[in-house]
């Protein structure tokens, strides 16, 4: 039983809480409440006690996603490395969505998702052009086509060209 079936498999007076715990994939922790012409109007998520791991498979074209975000800082010019967003993925998951938010700029620099350190492994986006400040750089189109999957176990690190820059790196994925 899915939270959608929970929110309408049963019936609610004006103002009742609800506490979500029965036949959803979370232990507790999310609370709706209605009020009178049945909208939800108060919705809360205790962060301690939702994780990753409790959230539903990508079945059907269905899924819970959520977002990795992983800063990395600038340091001295001049070498390649890597930011390790996952060492080891608790769980299959897919990812949906790459971006990057440049704050420290480095000419002709780019970086990149892959499934390994030492830019081997296989690609999981395009490269992107860390050349200029912006919030939300997307990879280079074509570069990769559709959703990547990373196997339970399985890592992600963001290879730089030059560690002169520094941001955020995020990832949109769902459990496969």
């Amino acid at each position: 039983m899915g939270i959608l079936d929970a929110f309408f498999g049963r019936m609610f007076n004006s103002g009742t809480e609800l506490t979500l715990t029965s036949g959803v994939n979370y232990t507790g922790g999310i609370r709706g409440v209605l009020n009178q012409s049945t909208k939800l109007t108060d919705v809360s998520i205790d962060p301690a006690t939702v994780s990753p791991t409790m959230l539903a498979v990508l079945t059907s074209s269905m899924g819970v996603p959520f977002v990795i975000a992983v800063d990395f800082a600038a340091a001295t010019t001049g070498t390649a490395d890597d930011v390790e967003i996952l060492s080891s993925s608790p769980f299959a998951l897919r990812i949906l969505d790459r971006w990057v938010d440049i704050t420290i700029t480095g000419v002709g620099v780019t970086g990149q998702f892959r499934s390994a350190s030492g830019g081997v492994g296989t690609g999981l986006s395009g490269a992107f052009d860390a050349s200029s400040t912006c919030n939300g750089r997307r990879a280079s189109s074509g570069s990769i086509a559709g959703t990547a999957a990373v196997a339970a176990g399985g890592a992600i690190h963001f290879r730089r060209s030059d560690r002169a820059i520094a941001g955020t790196a995020y990832l949109l994925v769902a459990r496969t």
